[in-house]
Parts: structure tokens; C-alpha cells; sequence
């Protein structure tokens, strides 16, 4: 990782404050979040000087506004009362807190799933595209013996001066892109986006999942056809 990388990623987790190294789950909800600041971001370029986000093309996060959603600690609510929303690039929730005008971090663990609009996120330990242990948010597409989740993935790319006096500098951006994980045998593991390493993922049904995409007209790019080609293993 670079140190623009690096120094990207302290200030996008907003300068959490620890209170506490220990899952608070028991404790009030100020113990199950950390202090965070998201104005500004830590500079990225030469100078050391702060990113502001709204010059940034893209965003690091799924939906920039917060919107009404639920926490649940080992399977159970936690009211917060507060609103969420799901920063990509660090992998978090964000609540704010409408009483103390503030914005706060979710602490990150396996206890809790976040849902917001009906989408159920759930934190997993997973190995990336890039062979890299990690663990972060998923989210829950198919309910099944073998469930489908989506990751998304975030990255940023910093601005690229112009070295043409008659061209424009190249703007400091997000992009964001998914991939697709099956929960077998309680491990995630990743579906290749080429046919001939995605097939041999389903085993010993790898040809009657063959015949089925074919007869369906499916396309394992599309998050729809996934879905129903996932559905269908389940009944295997």
C-alpha cells in the first residue's frame, strides 16, 4: 500500500476514537460506536494538503445520505435511534446522531448486522480478488443452504495533474465495483468472473449448472441471473 494509500485510509475511517478494544454489546450505545469527523480528509499530494470530498468525482459511499435502518447485536435490535449509512472505502457504518449533531462509526465485528430499506449487511472474514485476507460488510442477496452475497469494492484513484497546458487535470475520484461470494461450509468464497473458473466452483453440479445457464439464457455477469443460478444450486 502506498503512504497516499495509507494516509487516505486514517482519514476516511474519520479519526475514530477507541474507546474500548472489547465489543461493548452489553454497554449503551456511546461504547458501541466511536467519535469520528468527516468534513475534511487527510492531503493526499505533496503538499499535505486536505481533500474536500465535494470536489472529488464519485463517492466512497454507497448512498451519501443517511437513511433510516437497524443494528442488531447477536441476532437482537439495538435502538439507536439514528441514521446509517455505508461507507465503501473503509468498510464502516456511519450513524448520525441528530441529538449531539454528530457522526459516529459502528464498531466492527461479526455481532452485528446492519439492515437499511429491507438490505441486510452482515460482516464476514473473506479472501479479496487480490488474495488478501480481510474481513468487512456484505451484503445478503439469497436467503439459503448456500446464501449469495455482494461486496462492494472501493478505490480511490487521487488527482493526475496535466502535463498539456491544453488539457485539464484529471480530478481525484472514487470508483466503486462488486463482487459475488457464496457462504459454503462457513467460509466466503469468491465466483470468478470467468466461465471457466466459475463452473468448477459448483463442484460435481458444475455441468447441470452449465446446461441451466445455457437453457436460461443466463449471463453470470448480471447480479439477476447470479441469483437464479445460485437459487437453482440450492436445489441440487
Amino acid at each position: 500500500m502506498t503512504k497516499n494509500s495509507i494516509l487516505l485510509v486514517l482519514m476516511l475511517t474519520l479519526n475514530a476514537f477507541v474507546f474500548s478494544q472489547e465489543p461493548a454489546i452489553e454497554s449503551t450505545s456511546d461504547k458501541l460506536i466511536f467519535d469520528v469527523k468527516v468534513n475534511k480528509m487527510m492531503g493526499n499530494g505533496p503538499t499535505g494538503a486536505s481533500l474536500d470530498l465535494k470536489k472529488v468525482k464519485g463517492s466512497p459511499y454507497l448512498n451519501n445520505d443517511f437513511e433510516d435502518g437497524q443494528v442488531y447485536i447477536n441476532s437482537k435490535v439495538k435502538s439507536l435511534g439514528y441514521r446509517l449509512r455505508y461507507n465503501i472505502y473503509t468498510d464502516e457504518f456511519e450513524i448520525f446522531n441528530s441529538e449531539k449533531n454528530k457522526i459516529v462509526a459502528l464498531f466492527k465485528t461479526s455481532d452485528y448486522i446492519c439492515k437499511i430499506k429491507g438490505v441486510t449487511y452482515k460482516y464476514f472474514s473473506y479472501t479479496d480478488v487480490n488474495a488478501n485476507e480481510k474481513d468487512g460488510y456484505f451484503v445478503e442477496l439469497l436467503t439459503a443452504k448456500i446464501p449469495l452475497y455482494l461486496k462492494y469494492r472501493s478505490v480511490y484513484h487521487p488527482a493526475q495533474p496535466s502535463d498539456n497546458p491544453l488539457s485539464y487535470d484529471k480530478p481525484a475520484s472514487f470508483s466503486t465495483s462488486k463482487d459475488y461470494y457464496l457462504l459454503k461450509d462457513g467460509k466466503m468464497q469468491l465466483l470468478p468472473t470467468k466461465k471457466s473458473k466459475f463452473f468448477p466452483v459448483f463442484g460435481q453440479n458444475q455441468n447441470k449448472i452449465k446446461q441451466f445457464v445455457k437453457k436460461n439464457k443466463l449471463k453470470i455477469s448480471k447480479e439477476k441471473d447470479l441469483i437464479k443460478i445460485v437459487q437453482y444450486y440450492n436445489t441440487l
